[in-house]
């Protein structure tokens, strides 16, 4: 397999990597926790589903996302 090579020898510079940072945390933080904290409530409240079960949910779903 061929290795990846840089086309350039210069690096990013420290605000750069501030900004890939920064557009990450959208995604990761908001919808990525909020949502699945608010499906747990409605599944154990709402649809009466043991707890167990419903983290067993979305800990099959994590798994299906990793693969």
């Amino acid at each position: 397999m061929d290795e990846a090579k840089p086309t350039s020898g210069e690096k990013l510079s420290f605000w750069t990597k501030v900004g890939f940072a920064i557009g990450d945390l959208g995604p990761a933080t908001g919808p990525g926790t909020i949502i699945p904290f608010f499906f747990l409530f409605f599944l154990t409240d709402v649809v009466r589903l043991n707890p167990s079960l419903a983290g067993l949910a979305l800990l099959i779903g994590k798994i299906w996302d990793a693969v």
